[in-house]
Protein backbone atom coordinates (compact mmCIF):
# COMPACT_ATOMS: atom_id res chain seq x y z
CA UNK A 1 0.00 0.00 0.00
CA UNK A 2 1.66 3.53 -0.84
CA UNK A 3 1.96 5.36 2.14
CA UNK A 4 1.27 9.83 1.78
CA UNK A 5 2.81 12.48 3.81
CA UNK A 6 0.01 14.92 4.33
CA UNK A 7 0.96 18.37 3.50
CA UNK A 8 1.17 19.12 7.33
CA UNK A 9 3.15 16.55 8.15
CA UNK A 10 6.05 17.18 5.59
CA UNK A 11 6.03 21.17 4.59
CA UNK A 12 5.40 22.55 7.31
CA UNK A 13 5.77 21.34 10.72
CA UNK A 14 9.29 19.62 10.43
CA UNK A 15 10.79 23.11 9.04
CA UNK A 16 9.02 24.70 11.40
CA UNK A 17 10.48 23.28 14.42
CA UNK A 18 14.32 23.02 12.76
CA UNK A 19 13.81 26.91 12.58
CA UNK A 20 12.58 27.91 15.87
CA UNK A 21 10.10 29.79 14.16
CA UNK A 22 8.10 32.87 15.50
CA UNK A 23 4.42 31.84 16.10
CA UNK A 24 1.80 34.58 14.41
CA UNK A 25 -1.42 36.32 16.17
CA UNK A 26 -3.54 35.11 13.19
CA UNK A 27 -3.66 32.37 10.55
CA UNK A 28 -3.44 32.93 6.85
CA UNK A 29 -6.03 30.21 5.58
CA UNK A 30 -10.08 29.34 6.75
CA UNK A 31 -8.68 25.71 7.28
CA UNK A 32 -6.09 26.16 9.01
CA UNK A 33 -8.18 25.98 12.63
CA UNK A 34 -6.03 28.17 15.74
CA UNK A 35 -4.78 25.73 17.94
CA UNK A 36 -3.60 23.41 15.96
CA UNK A 37 -0.80 21.70 16.30
CA UNK A 38 0.23 23.36 12.68
CA UNK A 39 -1.41 26.38 12.50
CA UNK A 40 2.08 28.29 13.67
CA UNK A 41 3.66 26.50 11.50
CA UNK A 42 2.00 27.21 7.93
CA UNK A 43 1.71 30.99 9.47
CA UNK A 44 5.30 30.94 9.25
CA UNK A 45 5.78 29.22 6.13
CA UNK A 46 3.92 31.48 4.21
CA UNK A 47 5.30 34.45 5.87
CA UNK A 48 8.58 32.90 4.41
CA UNK A 49 7.25 32.35 0.62
CA UNK A 50 7.41 28.58 1.24
CA UNK A 51 3.84 27.48 0.68
CA UNK A 52 0.93 29.39 -0.85
CA UNK A 53 -1.76 27.40 -0.20
CA UNK A 54 -3.95 24.96 -2.29
CA UNK A 55 -6.72 25.89 -4.43
CA UNK A 56 -6.12 29.20 -5.70
CA UNK A 57 -4.64 30.29 -2.43
CA UNK A 58 -7.85 30.39 -0.97
CA UNK A 59 -6.90 27.49 1.83
CA UNK A 60 -4.58 25.33 3.16
CA UNK A 61 -5.75 21.91 2.47
CA UNK A 62 -3.48 20.27 5.50
CA UNK A 63 -4.72 16.62 4.88
CA UNK A 64 -4.08 16.44 1.30
CA UNK A 65 -0.82 14.02 0.69
CA UNK A 66 2.79 15.77 -1.11
CA UNK A 67 3.70 14.99 -4.11
CA UNK A 68 7.66 14.28 -5.09
CA UNK A 69 7.29 17.19 -6.92
CA UNK A 70 5.54 19.75 -4.02
CA UNK A 71 8.18 18.51 -1.58
CA UNK A 72 10.90 19.15 -3.79
CA UNK A 73 9.61 22.92 -4.32
CA UNK A 74 8.87 23.24 -0.77
CA UNK A 75 12.74 22.62 0.15
CA UNK A 76 13.72 24.95 -2.99
CA UNK A 77 12.03 27.79 -1.46
CA UNK A 78 12.77 27.27 1.84
CA UNK A 79 16.60 27.22 1.03
CA UNK A 80 16.11 30.72 -1.24
CA UNK A 81 13.94 32.45 1.08
CA UNK A 82 15.30 31.60 4.30
CA UNK A 83 18.86 29.71 4.37
CA UNK A 84 20.89 31.44 1.57
CA UNK A 85 19.70 35.11 3.39
CA UNK A 86 20.74 33.86 6.63
CA UNK A 87 24.38 32.54 5.18
CA UNK A 88 24.56 36.04 3.49
CA UNK A 89 24.55 37.70 6.33
CA UNK A 90 27.65 35.51 7.88
CA UNK A 91 30.59 37.95 8.45
CA UNK A 92 33.58 36.72 5.81
CA UNK A 93 36.69 36.44 7.65
CA UNK A 94 40.19 37.22 5.30
CA UNK A 95 43.16 36.00 7.24
CA UNK A 96 46.96 36.05 6.54
CA UNK A 97 49.91 35.86 8.89
CA UNK A 98 53.01 37.47 6.64
CA UNK A 99 56.84 37.86 7.13
CA UNK A 100 59.04 40.33 6.60
CA UNK A 101 60.06 39.20 3.38
CA UNK A 102 56.71 39.09 2.28
CA UNK A 103 55.94 36.01 2.00
CA UNK A 104 52.50 34.60 3.37
CA UNK A 105 53.50 32.42 6.10
CA UNK A 106 49.69 31.16 7.32
CA UNK A 107 46.76 32.18 5.42
CA UNK A 108 42.82 31.58 5.61
CA UNK A 109 42.58 27.76 4.91
CA UNK A 110 41.12 27.24 1.45
CA UNK A 111 40.99 30.07 -0.65
CA UNK A 112 41.31 33.90 0.47
CA UNK A 113 44.67 34.89 0.26
CA UNK A 114 45.92 34.92 -3.35
CA UNK A 115 49.45 36.68 -2.73
CA UNK A 116 51.53 39.01 -0.99
CA UNK A 117 54.97 40.63 -1.73
CA UNK A 118 57.40 43.41 -0.49
CA UNK A 119 57.23 46.22 -2.44
CA UNK A 120 59.47 48.81 -0.34
CA UNK A 121 60.96 49.17 3.00
CA UNK A 122 58.08 49.11 5.54
CA UNK A 123 55.67 48.51 2.75
CA UNK A 124 53.87 45.73 1.52
CA UNK A 125 50.79 44.46 -0.58
CA UNK A 126 48.42 41.65 0.00
CA UNK A 127 45.95 40.28 -2.58
CA UNK A 128 43.01 38.58 -1.90
CA UNK A 129 40.84 36.42 -4.46
CA UNK A 130 37.20 38.50 -3.48
CA UNK A 131 37.08 42.02 -3.29
CA UNK A 132 37.51 43.40 -0.18
CA UNK A 133 36.17 47.32 -0.78
CA UNK A 134 33.09 47.06 1.77
CA UNK A 135 35.30 45.34 4.30
CA UNK A 136 37.68 46.58 7.28
CA UNK A 137 40.89 45.70 8.31
CA UNK A 138 43.72 44.84 11.80
CA UNK A 139 46.97 45.07 11.51
CA UNK A 140 49.18 44.16 14.32
CA UNK A 141 52.94 43.84 13.64
CA UNK A 142 54.51 40.38 14.68
CA UNK A 143 52.99 36.73 14.67
CA UNK A 144 50.62 35.06 17.00
CA UNK A 145 53.21 32.42 18.04
CA UNK A 146 55.62 35.59 18.64
CA UNK A 147 57.79 34.95 15.44
CA UNK A 148 59.17 38.07 14.56
CA UNK A 149 60.05 41.94 15.93
CA UNK A 150 56.86 43.62 17.42
CA UNK A 151 58.13 46.71 18.43
CA UNK A 152 56.71 48.50 14.78
CA UNK A 153 53.79 49.98 14.25
CA UNK A 154 50.91 48.76 11.54
CA UNK A 155 48.40 50.48 9.17
CA UNK A 156 46.50 49.75 6.25
CA UNK A 157 44.59 51.41 3.35
CA UNK A 158 42.96 50.09 0.31
CA UNK A 159 45.14 49.85 -2.60
CA UNK A 160 43.99 51.38 -5.75
CA UNK A 161 43.87 49.57 -9.41
CA UNK A 162 43.68 46.30 -8.03
CA UNK A 163 39.60 45.50 -8.91
CA UNK A 164 39.20 45.62 -5.36
CA UNK A 165 41.27 42.84 -4.16
CA UNK A 166 44.43 44.48 -2.64
CA UNK A 167 45.39 46.28 0.77
CA UNK A 168 48.76 47.94 1.46
CA UNK A 169 50.65 47.25 4.82
CA UNK A 170 52.98 49.37 6.56
CA UNK A 171 55.10 49.25 9.07
CA UNK A 172 57.09 51.54 10.82
CA UNK A 173 59.40 51.87 13.98
CA UNK A 174 58.75 53.62 17.19
CA UNK A 175 60.22 57.03 15.08
CA UNK A 176 58.18 56.82 12.70
CA UNK A 177 60.08 55.44 10.19
CA UNK A 178 59.31 52.71 7.60
CA UNK A 179 60.69 49.47 8.88
CA UNK A 180 60.81 45.89 7.57
CA UNK A 181 58.78 43.30 9.78
CA UNK A 182 56.12 40.28 10.16
CA UNK A 183 52.74 41.07 10.73
CA UNK A 184 49.34 39.37 11.03
CA UNK A 185 46.32 40.83 8.74
CA UNK A 186 42.76 40.55 8.98
CA UNK A 187 40.39 41.34 7.15
CA UNK A 188 36.85 41.23 7.59
CA UNK A 189 33.56 41.45 5.41
CA UNK A 190 30.05 42.01 6.25
CA UNK A 191 27.44 42.92 3.57
CA UNK A 192 26.48 46.24 4.68
CA UNK A 193 28.25 46.76 7.40
CA UNK A 194 32.10 47.28 8.21
CA UNK A 195 33.33 45.52 11.49
CA UNK A 196 36.21 45.39 14.01
CA UNK A 197 37.51 48.62 12.70
CA UNK A 198 36.98 51.82 10.08
CA UNK A 199 36.90 50.77 6.89
CA UNK A 200 39.78 51.09 4.73
CA UNK A 201 40.33 54.31 3.18
CA UNK A 202 41.16 54.46 -0.30
CA UNK A 203 45.03 54.18 -1.50
CA UNK A 204 47.16 54.75 -4.44
CA UNK A 205 47.92 52.25 -6.75
CA UNK A 206 51.61 52.44 -5.88
CA UNK A 207 52.17 53.06 -2.26
CA UNK A 208 56.08 53.86 -1.85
Amino acid sequence: MKKFTTRTALAVVAVFALLGGTALATHTFPDVDHGRFYSDPVDWAVANSITSGCQGGTNFCPDDPVTRGENITFAYRYDQNVVQPALASIPRVNYATVLATGTVRVATPGVNVASSGQIGTGTYEVFFTQPVTSCSAQVTAGTADGFGSGALNASTEQRAGSGGLGIFVVLTDLGGSRADGDFMLQVTCHPGASLLAAPLSAGSSNQP
